[in-house]
């Protein structure tokens, strides 16, 4: 018996034209903002949608994707450009990641509280 799996995924830049979709610092830039959607998938439904940041030498942008969630379910506070984090407050996302790169004890604390919120969420709901 013979298994054939195919996974087609179509990939662009997040934001669609240049200037939004890097990732500008005062250095330079520094990434790239990704989109990937699932067009064909013979395991599970397609048309899924992924979007997130590839940093130039690093991969995947981990700490802004917990920063990101961070703000969405009330972890830290975010006020237009501004985020406050453990009492500290920084101006711009680019500050506020650096920060977490810088203090992985603050971040590994994040994560841990964004999965107990969302694993609980999930248990709770079936």
């Amino acid at each position: 018996m013979i298994l054939v799996l195919s996974i087609n995924l179509c990939m662009g830049r997040k934001g669609g034209a240049l200037p939004w979709c890097f990732f500008p610092t005062p250095t330079g830039v520094t990434g790239l903002g990704v989109c990937v959607q699932v067009v064909k998938n013979n395991l599970a439904p397609s048309m899924k949608k992924a979007e997130f940041g590839i940093q130039f030498g690093r991969g995947f942008c981990y700490e802004a994707e917990v920063l990101e969630l961070a703000c969405e379910h009330g972890v830290i506070v975010k006020e237009g450009s501004n985020y406050l984090i453990e009492g500290k407050l920084f101006s711009g996302k680019h500050e506020a990641e650096q920060f977490l790169v810088k203090n992985d004890g603050i971040l590994d604390k994040m994560v841990k509280i964004l999965r107990r919120q969302l694993f609980e969420r999930e248990r709770g709901s079936r």
